[in-house]
């Protein structure tokens, strides 16, 4: 049995879904078979393809944060944040160093709410590490995107309520490439007809 890509990405929220397995997937019910449809792949498309547009636009949409949050970061790591404060700004974070090692965040890109803003940041800064905030030149841009629309969106391991499932395939359906993940994994593989009946021996 092959498991393929669909050559062309149908409109997912006119499908049927079917449900959600090992709380990572969604099924559906297509014309010729079954899609399942990688729920993080699908969210890390959406995030990263909003994430771009808003910053070709001019700037990240910023979701301030009601109490601002403290990143505590080793000597290392602190030095590297305060020479990469105008990089994180332009990614959408509102912060500015808080002592000698912390990190004050007072606000985060509204595509991923306020409240996730200071864990996403920490994780961000973990992630790049060394290598810094290097914004020069549109690859090495995109390529922090990437890494922060993958931290950002929806993990496998967590379950879907239906209204959540709904509002994802719309959102899929909204995004102009969607058939791949930032990292070039597939956002949904097809399972047709004909091979699940042959399983069957119909």
């Amino acid at each position: 049995m092959s498991a393929t890509s669909a050559a062309a990405a149908p409109r997912y929220s006119e499908l049927r879904v079917i449900g959600q397995l090992f709380a990572g997937y969604i099924a559906l019910e297509g014309p010729g078979g079954m899609l399942l449809i990688d729920q993080h792949a699908a969210h890390e498309r959406v995030t990263f393809e909003r994430l771009r547009q808003q910053a070709r636009a001019g700037a990240v949409q910023v979701q301030s944060m009601l109490t601002p949050a403290l990143i505590e970061l080793s000597p290392a790591l602190a030095a590297r944040a305060d020479s990469s404060l105008d990089a994180m700004r332009t990614l959408g974070f509102e912060v500015e160093m808080f002592g000698p090692a912390s990190l004050r965040v007072s606000g985060a890109p509204a595509v991923f709410g306020a409240d996730s803003g200071a864990k996403l940041l920490e994780d961000l800064i973990g992630a790049i590490g060394e290598h810094g905030f290097d914004l020069s030149g549109a690859d090495a841009f995109d390529d922090c995107l990437k890494t922060l629309a993958c931290h950002g969106s929806i993990r496998v391991g967590r379950v879907l309520r239906g209204a959540e499932i709904a509002q994802l395939l719309a959102d899929l359906d909204a995004t102009e490439f969607k058939t791949n993940c930032p990292h070039g994994r597939p956002v949904h593989i097809e399972l047709g007809r004909g091979a699940i009946e042959r399983m069957f021996r119909r």
